[in-house]
């Protein structure tokens, strides 16, 4: 038997979202352009901050309950180079249940702005 489930919302019973059971999604997602210094697209992500080259802040919507989140991402080479590329939070930058510092970094060059940087954050909101 095949069956079609079609929906415009799905809400809990008191009228909020409904939780999810024995899975995890990502509570936050964005693809910026650190060139230009905007969003491109983004969930839960509600401003950007030029920090310094290759670094930025991302400000959330919705604020996690601690600042023990898992954050991932990666970015675009820059200028054809094929170098390999690092992403990640930076240490002596902010994490918070509100907001991170973000680095993008290629080993021939160092940090820089690139065009194409996505993250992602898993954990549980506040």
């Amino acid at each position: 038997i095949v069956s079609t489930i079609k929906v415009d919302t799905v809400q809990s019973t008191g009228g909020g979202a409904v939780t999810l059971t024995n899975q995890e999604a990502a509570k936050l997602f964005s693809r910026i352009n650190m060139s230009s210094a905007s969003i491109t697209k983004s969930l839960n992500l509600s401003t950007i901050t030029d920090f310094q080259t290759g670094a930025f802040d991302l400000s959330y919507t919705n604020a996690f309950s601690d600042a023990n989140y898992s954050l991932a991402g990666n970015h675009n080479g820059v200028n054809g180079n094929g170098a390999s590329t690092v992403y990640g939070h930076d240490n002596s930058g902010l994490m918070s249940t509100s907001q991170v510092n973000v680095v993008a970094f290629n080993v021939t060059d160092g940090r820089n702005d690139a065009t194409e940087v996505s993250t992602q954050i898993f954990g549980d909101l506040a």
